[in-house]
Formats: C-alpha cells, structure tokens, sequence
C-alpha cells in the first residue's frame, strides 16, 4: 500500500478540512475494493472522520450498505444518528427501509434506535419510501419493538427527556 494512503498514520484530530479533503481525493484514485477496506479502518480508527470521509469517497452503494448494516446492528445506540447521517444519502431511505424490515425480528433493538433517527432523513425520500417507512414503523409498534419514551427527573425535578411530537 503506498505511504500516502496509509490510513493507520493519518493524524486524525484535531480534525482538518483540508486535511481530509486530501485524504478523500486520494482514496478516489483507488479501487473500489481498497477503497472500503482503508475506510473501515478509517471508522475503527475515529467513527467521525471516518464517517465523513466515506460520505465523500464511497462511490460503490453496496459497500455503503454494508457500512451502514455494521452500523445499525453493531454500533452503539448514540452512534446511530452519525451512521445513518453519512450512510443514507448513499443508500437510499428505501434500501434502509427494507434492510430494517428483514431485521425487525433478529435484532429488534437496533432496529428500534434506527426508526428513532430516520425521520430526520425523510425530507428528501419520496413518497413512496415516506409510506414505506409508516408501514414499518406500524408494524414495529405492533410487535411491540418501538419503546416509549423513558422521562428522566433531574435533581429539581424537571424532565431531561421526552418524546418530541
């Protein structure tokens, strides 16, 4: 592997735009199959920059899925907004839809956490994936998958969490 793209000694924080812009081009130069594999290394190394670098330089969508399958099931629940974030826009609202739907029954939680953030991403999803989405979430509530909200009472005895409508 060339020094250049050696992602292991990249400097990573303090993040750097410029630094990372470069890091993108370099990894466009590369094959798709590389490519993945320095990304990988790139999220075990710092899940933000590596995110945000496969954002910009993932251009093959299956790989992008397969990040953002590892993500959803194998993340943490705090981290599932930044998978989806930078994943989404790669995959497709519809594409998420249906990989949570074929998950519903094996990993219930993170398919929990996933619906939690992917509203955030319907904006732009057509009308149909919008619709996709509803039916998804109809059937997880009737399963029982989707949690209610949990309010926490802080010391003086104000809620820190709560549904948003």
């Amino acid at each position: 592997m060339p020094e250049s793209l050696d992602v292991e000694n990249v400097p990573l924080r303090p993040r750097n735009s410029v630094r990372e812009s470069t890091l993108v081009r370099r990894l466009r130069k590369v094959p798709d199959a590389e490519r993945y594999e320095l990304i990988q290394r790139l999220i075990s190394r710092d899940i933000v920059v590596g995110l945000e670098v496969a954002r910009a330089a993932l251009t093959n969508r299956k790989h992008a899925e397969n990040l953002l399958e590892r993500g959803i099931l194998g993340s943490d629940p705090s981290d599932v907004e930044l998978w989806l974030r930078c994943l989404v826009p790669k995959v497709g609202v519809g594409r998420v839809v249906a990989f949570l739907r074929r998950e519903l029954e094996t990993y219930p939680d993170a398919v929990d956490n996933a619906l939690y953030w992917l509203p955030r991403f319907l904006t732009a999803a057509s009308e149909r994936e919008k619709a996709q989405y509803r039916a998804l979430h109809r059937l997880a509530s009737a399963q029982g998958v989707i949690r209610g909200p949990k309010p926490i009472r802080d010391q003086s005895g104000g809620v820190r969490f709560r549904r948003v409508k």
